[in-house]
């Protein structure tokens, strides 16, 4: 089974405690993430292999930061739902993505 065109992906209320640290490796092609409802308390960085995310669930689990450089590999990326996590820090975009965003 190949899933390699993937596009949209639903895990959410499955009780996910972690994904490994390869899983999002070969979906590049994913534009919706939904993981929302779980028990996870990081994502993988194989998630910046997703360069045409646009819309992340990721709501009502236990992430404490997303992946620093999320805004910079997923540029597509147009929602981002993380309410009700125990956030420290959010992303931030490079000067140069903010440059790109701007234009």
């Amino acid at each position: 089974l190949s899933l390699t065109q993937l596009q949209r992906l639903d895990l959410s209320q499955n009780h996910v405690r972690e994904l490994p640290l390869t899983f999002f490796s070969r979906l590049a092609h994913l534009q919706h993430v939904h993981l929302q409802g779980n028990s996870l308390s990081e994502l993988p960085n194989s998630l910046l292999f997703c360069s045409q995310l646009q819309s992340l669930f990721v709501g009502h689990n236990q992430l404490q930061q997303l992946p620093p450089t999320l805004l910079d590999h997923c540029r597509q990326l147009s929602y981002l739902s993380c309410e009700r996590n125990e956030l420290r820090t959010l992303p931030e975009a490079s000067d140069s993505q903010e440059e790109t965003t701007e234009k």
